[in-house]
């Protein structure tokens, strides 16, 4: 089912994501340099040409699931803020069970608080 068929199956909505690429690291290893680089090239503008295609089909599946009558909300900045301690708390939480888990969770950190000025510099008030 592409992102922009409307399909009813239960009151839940599931999507994978635009930007997986997924090899085995024993294969991707036995690749040569050249062939690397075609592979992350293509995988590059799979994700652009993806992203843009997902924008516009969000568009439409939206108004398609507000015309059929599903109400669509959002959180208020205080119940926002909830969330967002909640999901750090979870994370974590995983991260002291799992260390590959933490490993990529202190990344992600990492580039946040990177990125995160940035972000407020250019976001529209």
């Amino acid at each position: 089912m592409s992102a922009g068929e409307l399909r009813q199956t239960k009151r839940r909505l599931f999507q994978r994501s635009l930007f997986q690429l997924m090899i085995k690291t024993k294969s991707w290893k036995e690749l040569p340099a050249d062939l690397k680089a075609i592979v992350e090239s293509a995988a590059m503008a799979a994700t652009f040409d993806g992203y843009t295609k997902w924008w516009i089909q969000t568009i439409e599946f939206d108004k398609k699931i507000r015309d059929y009558g599903v109400v669509t909300t959002k959180l208020s900045p205080k119940d926002q803020e909830k969330t967002r301690e909640l999901t750090m708390e979870i994370l974590d939480e995983k991260s002291r069970k799992d260390p590959y888990f933490a490993k990529v969770w202190k990344s992600q950190r990492e580039f946040i608080q990177k990125y995160k000025p940035y972000y407020d510099f250019t976001k529209f008030d």
